[in-house]
């Protein structure tokens, strides 16, 4: 799922993004291929951490990458307060996220 700050989705690289992924190899992975695309990249190893650095630390990335749905509602309530649904949010097969 990706869920957009509001400021509208990266494109040129250098811009922020937050990825949530429990399996270590992925999450590298996305990470060196943000990386070499210049984009900077915080890694988050699962949901609650994901939160943690929103609600907690004051993370505030424009992108937010994550397979764990449960949490995705709840990041994107951090970043965007009040603002209901997925608006930004697709699954891998191209679908919009459940609501």
């Amino acid at each position: 799922m990706l869920i957009s700050s509001g400021r509208g989705l990266p494109g040129q690289g250098g811009e922020h993004i937050l990825v949530a992924e429990d399996e270590t190899t992925v999450r590298d992975l996305i990470r060196q291929m943000l990386e070499r695309l210049e984009y900077r990249v915080t890694l988050a190893a699962n949901g609650n951490d994901a939160l943690a650095l929103v609600t907690e630390k004051g993370l505030d990335p424009d992108l937010v990458v994550t397979d764990i749905r449960e949490f995705a509602a709840r990041i994107e309530e951090a970043l965007r307060p009040g603002e209901r649904g997925l608006e930004g949010s697709r699954r891998p097969d191209g679908h919009q996220a459940a609501r």
